[in-house]
């Protein structure tokens, strides 16, 4: 019979009569064991029946049944094919024993260590961190006999080996920084008695602390008022400076990442020379949001240095701006500055760390770093890796590891603790921000003007332009009707207009691409990635069929309307679109 199911009344066989059986105080009984015995953890092939996965397992489970003799009513059934079965057991574990010390490598902080038996035998740390990970109570020893691991060691280890990672495929276990963001386990493991530990270690132990308890006030000297969000967002990355370990602000586009930005630039402008690196197309935008809401900051513009200049001695205060392709340019100069900060804009550029300009990134040396992004970082592991292998190297290791221990369980067999690893690994570094989640904080429509470099080759033609412009003016005469005047002087200003946007709305047997275009293409692929709509206007439908075009090329889904759609069309296109 299963406890708590079938018939209250059963007719007994060996005598006459009826058992009357309760129930509720039958499944009541079966609780109670299953709660003693802790078998709710335990896989379960049908109702009634656990299998102990393992000796471990199954040892704390027998030694729960000898703790529950005289307290619960119930009878040890041993099966026979187990009956030869024995297990020798060795004296508890003793934590006084434990020998821990933590080792600084190239960009990851090592865990080695040794628990010393009574008779002088060692067990490794790594085992025993192995045991406590997979919550075993009992742990075998190279003889063969099994040792209990007593609660009060547990107790004490289990903060240190959360805080540690092991590696599936070595013998190198390493400290997780992450795990410095979790006050209990930072105060176990600054209470921890460590055998041997690093400077580098008890530096980033105490800088957690101090990051933890501190009160960050805004720069005095910033020019805006920022918003709930934004405060939040600046002393989030204002506490990673102070830890020393690198961010991502991956807001969603339109949140002002460069307002927070410049704030902790501010903040930070005591101590020493900074550094934005950014897209050429963006460069003179930080620029005018630095006079504009960080006006005390002294924003250098790299490529108006000469090349003597690159290698000058910058000061504290200074914020100089410099594009990828001149990080790789002057790599040899910008690499020998200790930067205050750096930070990288459009983070994506240096996705790929076999490219020479995140090889380049990789080189610069600074007491902080911070990417901004647009776009959830989390969603290519590889793009992941080499992000933070600038930002912070020691946070994953080198790539074989991190392949190891994310890409292989999560691309391959879609492993949800892997999932829960890595997410909870890269917490305390990525905020990300969603537009949707602020709405009630934005105002009706953030307007942000997003000034464009021409080319080379398009600066040629503007110039030109402009100087036929200024030629075909000073020719007219005051005999010229005035509303000719105008119309050539606006037909001028039009063609100067069209030569800024795209070269083909001036000469139409050119096939290239434009500055403007390409800026287009990668705020539009940044709305993509984060599932954005955008609507894209122009004047000049010519410019519009371009672009059309072209985001059909980058397989966009695009919905085009000009003046010639017709009305009903054009209701249909909306409807769509919306």
């Amino acid at each position: 019979l299963k406890a708590g199911e079938g018939e209250e009344r059963i007719a007994r066989l060996s005598k006459i009569g009826v058992w009357q059986r309760d129930l509720r105080v039958e499944r009541k009984r079966v609780d109670e064991l299953i709660d003693h015995l802790r078998l709710d953890g335990l896989p379960q092939p049908e109702p009634g029946f656990w299998i102990a996965f393992n000796d471990g397992k199954a040892l704390e489970c027998v030694a729960r049944i000898e703790e529950l003799k005289g307290k619960l009513d119930f009878v040890v059934e041993w099966p026979s094919f187990l009956a030869k079965k024995s297990y020798e057991f060795a004296a508890p574990l003793q934590a006084k024993n434990l020998k821990v010390s933590v080792g600084e490598k190239k960009d990851w902080l090592e865990v080695e260590g040794f628990l010393e038996l009574d008779d002088g035998h060692r067990l490794s740390l790594r085992e025993l961190i192995k045991n406590l990970k997979r919550k075993n109570n009992y742990m075998q020893l190279a003889d063969g006999r099994w040792s209990l691991i007593p609660e009060h060691f547990r107790d004490k280890l289990q903060p240190l080996s959360e805080a540690i990672e092991l590696d599936d495929d070595s013998d190198k276990m390493s400290l997780d920084m992450a795990a410095l963001n979790d006050e209990s386990r930072l105060q176990a493991i600054e209470e921890f008695p460590f055998q041997e530990s690093s400077k580098k270690f008890w530096s980033l132990v105490a800088r957690a602390r101090h990051s933890q308890g501190l009160a960050i006030p805004l720069p005095g000297g910033l020019k805006a008022d920022l918003r709930p969000y934004q405060k939040e967002g600046f002393r989030w990355l204002a506490r990673l400076s102070e830890w020393g370990l690198g961010a991502c602000l991956a807001d969603d586009m339109g949140l002002g990442k460069t307002l927070q930005t410049l704030a902790v630039l501010l903040y930070r402008a005591p101590k020493g020379p900074s550094l934005v690196v950014a897209p050429s197309s963006l460069a003179y935008n930080w620029q005018s949001e630095a006079r504009k809401f960080t006006p005390d900051l002294n924003v250098i513009q790299l490529r108006e240095l000469s090349s003597r200049g690159v290698g000058q001695s910058f000061q504290p205060g200074d914020v100089v701006i410099a594009s990828y392709g001149m990080i790789m340019r002057y790599a040899e100069n910008l690499s020998d500055i200790q930067w205050n900060v750096v930070v990288l804009d459009e983070a994506q550029t240096i996705k790929n760390a076999q490219t020479k300009t995140a090889q380049a990134v990789q080189l610069l040396k600074s007491d902080w770093s911070v990417a901004l992004s647009g776009t959830p970082i989390e969603n290519h592991l590889g793009d992941l890796w080499s992000l933070f292998r600038t930002l912070s190297p020691g946070l994953f290791g080198e790539w074989e590891r991190f392949r190891r221990s994310y890409v292989f369980p999560i691309e391959r067999e879609n492993s949800q603790a892997a999932k829960d690893r890595l997410k909870n690994k890269i917490a305390p570094f990525v905020l990300r921000r969603m537009k949707k989640d602020y709405l009630t904080e934005l105002p009706e429509k953030t307007e942000i003007d997003l000034w464009v470099e021409l080319s080379s080759d398009e600066k040629d033609l503007y110039d030109a332009l402009r100087g036929q412009a200024i030629d075909q003016v000073q020719s007219l005469t005051e005999e010229d009707p005035e509303a000719q005047t105008q119309m050539q002087i606006l037909a001028a200003l039009t063609r100067l207009r069209q030569a800024s946007c795209h070269r083909a709305l001036i000469d139409e047997t050119y096939v290239g691409s434009s500055s403007k275009l390409d800026v287009l293409r990668e705020r539009l692929e940044e709305l993509r990635e984060a599932s954005h709509c955008a609507l894209v206007f122009s004047q000049f439908t010519r410019f519009l069929k371009i672009i059309h075009l072209d985001l059909q090329k980058l397989g966009f889904r695009v919905l085009y309307l000009d003046g010639s759609t017709p009305v009903k069309e054009r209701l249909r296109l909306v409807e769509q679109f919306q």
